[in-house]
């Protein structure tokens, strides 16, 4: 969420690494992001609302809800409004399990999912705590506390217990961030897709 609580399509928590902006997304507003040049390109961040508008139905979208501090919990609501009226087909994913869990409340006919790390690989650079308590849960106790219909889990612990566990429940599956051949290949055999930073 950008400063003045605008969904932003924008990876990190923090800008510098990508842009010439510093601090954190939701330290600037909208129009700031908007004109923030890149990876040194003309591209910027977009609204949610204008990435929504160039993809206009003709691929699916999968939006990642992140939130944090004062805008923790509004991100739900800002991304609710934003895809009711989106003629595509699209899926919210997250995190932080309150945040699929309020979607299962407020908007049962969008499908949601969970993104999974397990705890021994630590938390995900710049994740708040609130969805960590949820991770060792049993596989079935997962999917029953946010109904969710599609889980991506870290590639890297891709055949342990818990991952086998929600495959067997008949959960769709993909796995992330796919970067070598070898987890490319491993990601084939097992899920139904992958999240991929390059195509090896």
């Amino acid at each position: 969420m950008s400063r003045d609580g605008e969904p932003v399509v924008f990876h990190d928590v923090r800008l510098e690494q990508l842009t010439d902006l510093c601090e954190r997304v939701v330290d600037h507003g909208a129009a700031a992001l908007g004109k923030a040049g890149i990876g040194g390109t003309n591209q910027t961040a977009p609204t949610l609302i204008a990435a929504l508008a160039l993809i206009a139905g003709r691929a699916p979208v999968l939006v990642e809800a992140k939130g944090e501090g004062r805008h923790m919990g509004s991100v739900e609501h800002r991304v609710r409004e934003q895809l009711q009226d989106y003629d595509g087909q699209c899926a919210v994913m997250s995190f932080n399990p309150p945040t699929t869990c309020w979607l299962a409340r407020h908007v049962p006919g969008l499908p949601r999912g969970h993104l999974v790390r397990p705890p021994h690989l630590g938390r995900a650079r710049g994740m708040g705590g609130a969805g960590w308590r949820w991770e060792g849960r049993p596989a079935r106790a997962l999917t029953r506390m946010a109904q969710w219909a599609l889980v991506g889990y870290d590639v890297r612990p891709l055949l342990c217990r818990q991952a086998l566990g929600l495959r067997a429940a008949g959960v769709p599956f993909f796995a992330w961030t796919v970067r070598t051949s070898a987890e490319r290949a491993l990601a084939a055999a097992f899920a139904d897709n992958i999240v991929f930073e390059a195509a090896p």
